[in-house]
């Protein structure tokens, strides 16, 4: 539902995603390993998503001009 959670450190809400709180920096993570681990992983997350959101743009904008090639093809045949 919501992607929302309430900071242990301050008690504001913030993103289910961030690491840490950007209001007062409190840790969701327990110890600096898995922190960093989380951290990395996080952003591979990030990077994978916005590839995906870029390829799935690209794709879309592929199959348009596609889809206008075909009309301006079929035209130009109709007009021989």
């Amino acid at each position: 539902m919501y992607n929302i959670c309430v900071c242990e450190g301050c008690g504001r809400t913030i993103d289910n995603d961030f690491l840490y709180c950007p209001w007062c920096g409190f840790s969701k993570i327990s110890n600096k390993a898995t922190s960093l681990d989380a951290m990395f992983n996080y952003y591979e997350k990030s990077v994978r998503d916005n590839r995906r959101k870029h390829l799935y743009k690209m794709k879309k904008e592929i199959d348009e001009l596609e889809e206008e090639l075909s009309v301006m093809a079929l035209s130009a045949e109709m007009h021989k």
